[in-house]
C-alpha cells in the first residue's frame, strides 16, 4: 500500500451530507485531498496486514475521510474484507467531494483535479482487482468516465462491477444488496 498520507490540517471545502460513520478500531484510515480539501483523490481503509486490496472507483467522493466513512465506502471496505483482502482503495471519476451527485454538471469549476487520474492509474496498479462502480453520470459529465475506463483498459487492466444499468455504466453498490456478485466490465 502507499505510504501514509495526512489529511490536510483544515479542510477549506465541506462536501455536506449528514451522515458521518466512525472507523471500527480494526481499520486504519487515510486519505489523499487537495490543498484546498475540495478533491479528494483517494481513500484508502487497511485492517490486519497490509498488502492486497480492492480498488473501487466511484462517480465522487462526499464526506468519507482518514477518520470517518460515508454509507457507500463503509459498504465498499466490508465488501473487500469479506472477499479476504486486507485493504481498500478508494478513487472516483469525479473527485470533486459532493454529496448531491445531481448539481456535479452544474458547477462553476472543474469537478475533475490533474491528479485524479495519475492517481486512478497508481492505485490499479497496486490493487488485486479494480471494481467500476460509478453509476450515471449526467451526459455532459460521462466523457470523464470514458477517459477513466479508457486509461485503466490501456494499461492493461481488467475491470469488474457489480452488474451494469440499462446505459451499460456500472452499478453503485449502495443500491444494491451487499452480496451482489462480481462480474467483468464489459461495455
Amino acid at each position: 500500500m502507499s505510504p501514509s498520507l495526512p489529511s490536510p490540517p483544515n479542510i477549506i471545502h465541506s462536501p455536506g451530507g449528514k451522515i458521518s460513520i466512525p472507523l471500527p478500531a480494526h481499520v486504519l484510515g487515510r486519505a489523499k485531498f487537495s490543498k484546498c480539501g475540495r478533491y479528494r483523490q483517494a481513500l484508502w481503509r487497511t485492517w490486519g496486514q497490509t498488502g492486497r486490496y480492492a480498488l473501487f472507483i466511484g462517480m465522487n467522493p462526499s464526506t468519507a475521510s482518514h477518520l470517518i466513512d460515508d454509507p457507500t465506502c463503509l459498504r465498499e471496505w466490508k465488501r473487500a474484507e469479506r472477499m479476504g483482502l486486507c485493504g481498500y482503495a478508494k478513487a472516483n471519476i469525479l473527485d470533486v467531494r459532493i454529496t448531491d451527485s445531481k448539481i456535479l454538471h452544474q458547477l462553476d469549476y472543474p469537478p475533475v483535479s490533474r491528479a485524479n487520474l495519475p492517481t486512478i492509474l497508481k492505485l490499479a496498479s497496486k490493487a488485486d482487482i479494480v471494481i467500476a462502480c460509478w453509476g450515471r453520470l449526467h451526459s455532459s459529465l460521462a466523457h470523464h468516465a470514458e477517459r477513466v475506463e479508457m486509461s485503466l483498459r490501456d494499461a492493461g487492466y481488467t475491470l469488474y462491477c457489480l452488474g451494469q444499468n440499462g446505459d451499460g455504466s456500472p452499478k453503485h453498490p449502495l443500491y444494491l444488496r451487499a452480496d451482489a456478485g462480481l462480474v467483468e466490465y464489459i461495455r
